[in-house]
């Protein structure tokens, strides 16, 4: 179900913070399976897509190609979405494919010129952690660590049912 989306989304983004990148990215790519599995619905039942988040915390460890991958996959269920624009273009220009990354890049700023928040990167989950041991921002600081924990331990509680 729905919560199954953002119980693997948030594990992964703990996992990503705690350093743990391979299974950060296991558990994002499992959150962008439950995703997928979810059944149409408007508006949409999980409002966060998880390629936004799994596709710019591959990028922000140079994980380029994979993250390309990622957000091609997103723009074929989301025609022109704001976010995989911005990635693909941050992805190829790192790939070296200038060309295509002014593309998608002159596609984004057509789109995007009535934004009233200002975008960074493809997630507001990326948080410049380039390379592992990178300073990491300050809105991510460790505090804020253990209380994701504790939402995933009562998210986990809340969904357990009993067997008949």
């Amino acid at each position: 179900g729905i919560f199954n989306v953002g119980e693997y989304i948030l594990k992964g983004e703990i996992l990503y913070r705690k350093g743990d990148y391979v299974e950060a990215f296991k558990a994002l790519e499992e959150a962008v399976r439950k995703d997928d599995e979810l059944p149409y619905d408007e508006p949409w039942g999980w409002l966060q897509p998880a390629r936004h988040a799994l596709g710019a915390l591959l990028s922000e460890q140079g994980h380029y190609k994979r993250a390309k991958e990622v957000y091609e996959a997103d723009l074929k269920i989301w025609k022109k979405n704001l976010w995989s624009l911005f990635g693909l273009a941050k992805c190829h220009k790192a790939l070296g494919n200038s060309e295509l990354a002014e593309e998608y890049a002159k596609e984004y700023r057509e789109k995007a010129k009535n934004l009233d928040v200002r975008m960074i990167d493809a997630c507001f989950c990326a948080n410049g952690i380039a390379l592992k041991g990178a300073r990491q921002r300050p809105c991510c600081e460790m505090k804020y660590q253990s209380s994701a924990e504790g939402i995933l331990r009562k998210l986990k509680e809340s969904t357990k049912t009993e067997t008949p």
